[in-house]
């Protein structure tokens, strides 16, 4: 673990104290399925209130995780609090506190929009008179017009994204868990979905995102956490990891090739090189030493920048997976 990973761990064994600090608390929350197949080993974490984005290859433990808050399951050990609620003794009182956006579809095809989420509404604890009043707000604020009225069958894919977040807010639950909620959309629905998210968020709503695409993280989540084989590999807020620096520098010069020989010969080490730019580690090395070098040589030094770390490097690190190249 990194510096960072000590110092989330360290705040997480604080926040544990009191789930009501958190949104969602596991401690040592473990699910085995049979043929000891390991869905989650032992996650503690605690995950703010605010937007968090849930991030991880397939069979990683995402889908087991959000199974687990939402009851659908039960662990095999340790325990979990949704908005102070524990999973094993509470969990249908979660379930009217937490709006659920599936990533399949799992919409009743033969009803329209409009049943579709009074029904949900009413599963929820709404009376029917308030549950097709709130159906019709939350289709108005997806943007479902006159579409609401059709069959859910007819719908396009992102109509039908459209609706599964609208069911989701229809008792409007403090808490949203999303699971690849811009899958199969064309940019413009993309961008849309995001738009609708973030909205959520600056209005104060609570969400757990769960998705592939890391640019749609970085545009909703204020907040990460990876797995990987069932286990808690990373966690930290977007902003540290976007203001991370790290000893890798960029150097672009009038001669690439003949610069490189240069730094290889002068010591510093050359992680990658192409006849666009160069990539050194400079932990143990003042910076100024490759300005110096390009004037003593007389190089044309074009570029010399250390980048910010980006969220898919941060990725990509916690899985242990190297990274050929880095751009600015």
């Amino acid at each position: 673990m990194s510096s960072t990973d000590s110092k989330v761990n360290s705040s997480t064994s604080d926040i544990l104290s009191s789930t009501s600090q958190s949104s969602i608390v596991a401690k040592h929350l473990t699910k085995i399925y049979p043929g000891n197949v390991i869905g989650l080993a032992d996650l503690t974490v605690a995950l703010p209130f605010g937007s968090v984005g849930l991030l991880g290859p397939n069979g990683s433990g995402k889908s087991t995780f959000i199974k687990l808050l939402l009851g659908l399951i039960r662990p095999t050990e340790g325990d979990a609090w949704v908005l102070g609620k524990n999973i094993r003794t509470d969990s249908m009182a979660i379930r009217y506190d937490v709006g659920y956006v599936p990533e399949n579809d799992s919409l009743q095809e033969n009803l329209n929009a409009v049943e579709v989420c009074k029904l949900f509404g009413i599963a929820s604890g709404l009376s029917s008179s308030d549950a097709i009043q709130r159906a019709h707000e939350v289709l108005d604020y997806v943007g479902l017009d006159e579409a609401r009225y059709r069959l859910v069958k007819t719908y396009s894919t992102g109509m039908k994204q459209r609706v599964k977040l609208a069911q989701a807010l229809v008792h409007d639950p403090p808490l949203l868990l999303i699971d690849e909620p811009t899958n199969g959309l064309d940019p413009k629905g993309r961008e849309d979905m995001i738009r609708l998210l973030v909205e959520l968020r600056e209005a104060g709503k609570s969400l757990v995102v769960s998705s592939h695409i890391l640019p749609d993280i970085e545009e909703i989540c204020e907040y990460v956490m990876i797995l990987h084989n069932g286990r808690l590999v990373a966690s930290n807020s977007l902003t540290d990891i976007l203001n991370e620096t790290s000893s890798r520098w960029i150097v672009n010069s009038s001669e690439n090739r003949r610069f490189v020989k240069i730094l290889e010969e002068n010591g510093i080490p050359i992680l990658h090189w192409s006849s666009e730019q160069i990539l050194v580690d400079l932990e143990d090395w003042d910076p100024q030493k490759i300005i110096a070098l390009a004037a003593d040589h007389d190089i044309g030094l074009q570029r010399l920048v250390r980048p910010r770390k980006t969220l898919e490097q941060f990725f990509l690190a916690a899985l242990n997976i190297e990274i050929g190249e880095v751009h600015e």
